[in-house]
């Protein structure tokens, strides 16, 4: 998903379902410091404490991990360049609402990068 997110320097990157916090740090070190930062979010307690030690760990200093529903928090508009979810999508209780809410946050020629898996069925 890094390849595919094509960072660079100055971005702010906001990473939806951080889960540890991976991919937030990697993208951290790439964007820099202001106007780069990373904004992550976690609806799940311990993984947001999992992802603030490794920020920490890194010593990184432009990542913010927040712990929030990523289909009801709110966010300014248009204040992202790239916007990431790593298997994310199939928790979402309603996907094309948090789909639209997320495509608000994006600046324009801002990106959505996710990433998902496809549950087979059997019949």
């Amino acid at each position: 998903m890094l390849s595919h997110a094509q960072l660079r320097r100055g971005q702010r990157v906001l990473d939806l379902a951080t889960g540890t916090g991976l991919f937030a740090v990697a993208a951290g070190r790439v964007v820099g410091s202001a106007p780069g930062s990373v904004l992550s979010l976690d609806i799940s307690p311990g993984m947001v404490d999992l992802a603030r030690r490794n920020v920490k760990t890194s010593g990184l200093r432009n990542i913010e991990v927040r712990q929030a529903d990523v289909e009801s928090t709110d966010l300014p508009p248009a204040a992202y360049d790239l916007i990431t979810a790593s298997a994310a999508l199939p928790y979402m209780y309603c996907p094309g609402a948090a789909l639209a809410r997320w495509r608000r946050w994006l600046r324009p020629n801002g990106r959505l990068v996710m990433n998902t898996f496809k549950v087979r069925c059997s019949s």
